[in-house]
């Protein structure tokens, strides 16, 4: 099989075309580049990690587990073969790269675009895209239509959180929008989230043919086609609701040990952003550990921006103390200009908390 044409601005190349254009940029070099390996037949191709939890390190997926992943997408989303989909990511990483073979295993015309924070290519043709929330946000911002984005079949967003204010917009739209819950490990995601309608959703629900289940740690195990059947050990804890659904409660090793209180990260931010969301506050924040005398660990708040240009100012832990459970409230709160980024667009945690330790 082979994608239709690939678009790169007032360029459209058929799959013959791809030895005889000239990349204009990096973005439509790593395009190409992963492209022709695809269509040479490759079995096993060379991923890099994002690095959001760790160190960024290379890994091997091969073509079956692609496929698998590709396959299992192209029917959850209804997409059909001709479809235009649109790709505004990163094609070093897996994201990107998985739209690629999306569209050549579906025979799906792609329309590409560099990464950027609003992407400029979403015109009434296109039926898919993928994006990050930041992406989705800049969309909203920029008066991209309500009409437009209702002629989608899907868009699905990861590599970041959504926030709740984001959330509350997205219910304005027909087109259903999607969470995915995945890593490169797995060639993408594994599961969906719904984001908005009459069938919004706090669950992941698995694609077809994924097997969950949990280790002693509580965290998650996958068993797929995507993983060539071999059970990926997780360091995300959740709680399992059916064979086909799980909630994601955070990362294991995103635990504050703070005087002896064990502390779940994601679940302080979740009612921070509750918070930010009643009082309007649209800004990116995370908490994170910091190291402290008398506790060990200390929690605290880290908001990007400067505090002058910020409503938000020390009153914001008295009233968050009000919203959190007794011994989660931050012990202190840091401004930080512009918080540093993983390759991929996410928060890097350690190493914007590095800037400030």
């Amino acid at each position: 099989m082979s994608i239709a044409t690939i678009t790169f601005g007032e360029n459209v190349l058929a799959l013959e075309d791809l030895n005889r254009y000239a990349p204009k940029s990096t973005f439509e070099h790593d395009t190409l580049r992963f492209l022709k390996e695809w269509c040479s037949g490759a079995s096993t191709f060379k991923m890099k990690t994002s690095g959001s939890t760790g160190k960024p390190s290379d890994i091997i997926l091969t073509r079956h587990q692609m496929e698998a992943s590709a396959k299992a997408s192209i029917k959850a989303f209804g997409l059909k073969s001709g479809d235009p989909i649109h790709l505004c990511l990163n094609t070093n990483f897996i994201a990107g790269k998985m739209m690629l073979v999306r569209a050549v295993t579906g025979q799906m015309n792609i329309i590409a675009e560099e990464p950027k924070n609003i992407p400029e290519r979403i015109d009434d043709t296109i039926r898919f895209t993928a994006l990050v929330p930041l992406q989705l946000e800049g969309l909203l911002k920029n008066g991209t239509t309500i009409t437009t984005l209702n002629k989608l079949k899907a868009i699905i967003v990861g590599g970041a959180p959504v926030n709740e204010l984001l959330v509350e917009k997205l219910q304005s739209l027909i087109c259903p929008v999607y969470a995915t819950f995945g890593m490169t490990e797995t060639a993408t995601h594994i599961a969906l989230c719904k984001l908005n309608g009459s069938d919004k959703s706090e669950f992941y629900r698995t694609l077809e043919g994924v097997e969950i289940g949990m280790d002693q740690r509580k965290c998650l195990t996958i068993s797929a086609p995507m993983t060539n059947y071999k059970t990926i050990v997780t360091n995300d804890k959740v709680r399992i609701v059916n064979n086909r659904e799980f909630e994601w409660l955070g990362r294991w090793d995103n635990i504050i040990n703070s005087g002896g209180i064990k502390i779940q990260v994601e679940q302080v931010e979740k009612i921070v952003a509750h918070y930010f969301k009643r009082e309007k506050i649209n800004q990116r924040f995370f908490v994170g550990p910091m190291k402290d005398n008398k506790l060990g660990q200390k929690m605290i708040l880290c908001l990007e921006g400067s505090q002058a240009s910020s409503l938000l100012n020390s009153s914001l832990l008295i009233s968050l103390k009000s919203f959190l459970p007794a011994y989660h409230t931050p012990k202190e709160m840091f401004f930080i200009k512009k918080f540093a980024e993983t390759p991929t667009g996410k928060i890097d945690r350690k190493k914007t908390l590095s800037i400030i330790s």
